[in-house]
């Protein structure tokens, strides 16, 4: 007893003495500013003490600087267990304090004095190391790049994601499975190993601007072959190794079109032997739609970017006559649709990306005449399903909501000079520009106009 009483008693005084010298040291280093001292419980047998701990405020990493015509703007990236930040600035050879305690992660500099500026970060227990200005901002937001060494990795491989960006005072990484990689500098990698397929958004932000690019890693998982009884049916592709989508099958009377999960479209013929076989830059989710008069079929692409295709290739070759860029994936079949303009039916090629936004292309040439953006009130969903055509016009019908579909008609604007009011004159305009997507296009614009919307029950 005597022993553990002596004991208690040591630590005490421990405990007393480095709380003295703790105290001194804080009035010693802080002449204006009180720091709390914080307190880490320990159990000594069944009595709880406290005893004294420092806790470090962890520096800003990012400090941007960026020059106006009579002042300097200031932002940096922020430190989440701040309470508030203090601004320095350099001038006639020592350190000038401008801002004790700021609340913000932004303050303007109303002198051109000197450039030299350092932050420190602070909360109850203590400031941070100073940071000074290490990054300067003489222009607008620009991601140059968002990068993976590899798009295919195997389960656990190392991957490094890189970046390199400009004018910018924040940056992070969000990935499809939750993490957040915060304090990034504007060139810099980061080393994953992957699972499963993720998805990477890295989000930038700076001086009133913001930016994002996204990328994506796959994981080869372990495929299994499963056998199937044979059937009484042709089976052009048994046992070719082929992962095909099943869903993109289409039978012509040149072969059977198929698609596959490694970004491939083929063409095989009855008895088996594939005509041609094509790599692409994504892969076709559902089926192409064959162009009979031009004997092509077109077809869109998903891509790992979250950007899409609409492709056009020779049945007869398997030459890629074009591939038109999308700002969305595109899940659903290009359609065929038909318009009469000035007395003469013209067709084209239409894709809608999952986004909503309707891409019109020359049917002969796949270059892209106009975008239209879907109403709104279409847009609730993203657009993953085939969307069906009527046949020989520019009508069509897609699902919109789980229990909801309507009926779409690309039109010609029609050509009023009389306006009835400044508001329909303006409206008039609004159709007529706002969807054109190319410069000295000689094609008549085109609207789209809501035939009717449904519900299926």
């Amino acid at each position: 007893m005597k022993k553990y009483i002596h004991g208690r008693r040591a630590l005490l005084f421990k405990l007393l003495t480095v709380l003295s010298l703790t105290s001194i040291n804080n009035l010693a280093l802080a002449n204006t500013e009180q720091f709390e001292q914080a307190y880490a419980p320990v159990m000594v047998g069944n009595i709880t003490t406290f005893i004294p701990i420092e806790i470090k405020v962890p520096q800003t990493v990012l400090v941007s600087l960026k020059k106006s015509n009579s002042s300097y703007l200031l932002e940096w990236s922020p430190v989440s267990s701040a309470d508030y930040y203090k601004v320095e600035q350099f001038v006639d050879g020592k350190w000038q304090s401008l801002a004790l305690q700021l609340n913000s992660n932004k303050f303007t500099v109303s002198n051109l004095l000197s450039s030299e500026f350092r932050v420190t970060a602070c909360n109850r227990y203590g400031c941070s190391e100073t940071q000074k200005n290490n990054h300067l901002v003489d222009g607008g937001l620009t991601i140059e790049h968002f990068k993976v060494s590899s798009d295919i990795v195997r389960k656990g491989e190392a991957v490094t994601l890189s970046w390199s960006v400009k004018n910018v005072s924040q940056i992070r990484v969000e990935s499809s499975d939750g993490k957040i990689y915060r304090d990034l500098q504007p060139n810099g990698r980061l080393q994953i190993r992957p699972e499963k397929f993720t998805s990477f958004n890295l989000v930038t932000s700076g001086f009133q601007q913001s930016k994002s690019m996204k990328t994506a890693i796959v994981v080869e998982q372990e495929r299994k072959e499963i056998e199937t009884p044979y059937t009484g049916y042709l089976e052009p592709l048994r046992n070719k190794g082929f992962d095909v989508i099943s869903r993109t099958l289409l039978e012509l009377p040149q072969g059977l079109v198929f698609s596959t999960h490694d970004e491939e479209l083929g063409l095989v013929n009855k008895s088996g032997d594939v005509l041609w076989l094509i790599k692409l830059e994504g892969i076709v989710a559902n089926r192409v739609t064959y162009n009979q008069d031009k004997n092509w079929i077109n077809f869109s692409v998903s891509k790992l970017d979250n950007t899409g295709q609409s492709c056009a290739v020779d049945i007869a070759t398997g030459h890629i006559e074009k591939c038109n860029d999308l700002q969305s994936p595109a899940i659903a079949s290009p359609l065929l649709l038909k318009t009469v303009e000035n007395g003469v039916a013209v067709t084209r090629v239409a894709n809608i990306d999952m986004e909503g936004k309707l891409y019109l292309a020359n049917v002969d040439t796949m270059r892209i005449e106009q975008t239209i953006s879907l109403p709104p009130e279409l847009k609730a969903q993203k657009i993953t399903s085939n969307i069906a055509v009527i046949d020989g016009t520019s009508q069509f019908v897609m699902r919109v909501t789980d229990s909801k579909y309507a009926a779409l008609s690309v039109t010609p604007v029609e050509d009023s000079t009389m306006c009835n009011s400044l508001s329909s004159c303006g409206d008039s305009l609004m159709k007529v520009f706002s969807s054109s997507n190319e410069e000295d296009n000689q094609s008549e614009k085109l609207e789209l106009k809501i035939d009717w919307i449904k519900e299926h029950k």
